[in-house]
């Protein structure tokens, strides 16, 4: 029974994995998008005096795709800004203990994104709002993305939880100490 659910959650954590590399690869292309679209906005304003609407308007948007799209894989990747002063002085039981705290307070903030933003966007597009800018863009198809990846750096949390938890029973283990 205990190894079917192992071999379940094996390819439930697979399955998810390859969702958020998928959306962080969507959000390295839309860095490669705004890179180029750019350029060439730079290049048709100095030489052709053609300077396009969208050039600046849209990489806004995308600054907050890529953030929220990217965030779950950064975290699986430990790819992420880390304040390790404090972590990187403990071992064992400590570090375990510290990063699930830590981790459960961050698993929590992002539920609080996942609501609110779940919330905002809904209200968004119930209400049919735009965006006041040149190209009037909707908002909740803006709005959308925070939920979907706070959902998604939810649900790594709980992985990293789940592995600080396993680590902290080997520390124990290690130190023949009893869990706490």
């Amino acid at each position: 029974m205990l190894a079917s659910i192992e071999g379940n959650m094996t390819r439930v954590k697979a399955f998810f994995d390859r969702i958020i590399f998928w959306a962080a690869a969507l959000a390295a292309a839309q860095l490669i998008f705004m890179m180029l679209s750019q350029s060439i906005d730079v290049f048709l304003r100095y030489f052709f005096n053609q300077p396009q609407a969208w050039a600046k308007e849209i990489p806004e948007k995308m600054l907050l795709y890529i953030t929220f799209l990217a965030a779950a894989w950064v975290l699986k990747e430990e790819k992420h800004v880390t304040m390790d002063f404090v972590t990187s002085r403990l071992k064992g039981r400590a570090s375990a203990i510290l990063n699930i705290v830590t981790s459960v307070i961050s698993a929590l903030v992002c539920l609080l994104l996942v609501w609110y933003g779940a919330t905002a966007t809904w209200y968004h597009y119930v209400k049919g709002l735009f965006l006041p800018s040149v190209l009037g863009i909707l908002d909740w198809p803006v709005l959308i993305v925070i939920p979907i990846g706070s959902l998604l750096l939810f649900i790594q949390l709980i992985f990293r939880i789940n592995g600080f938890a396993r680590g902290y029973k080997v520390a124990v283990a290690e130190s023949g100490a009893e869990l706490v």
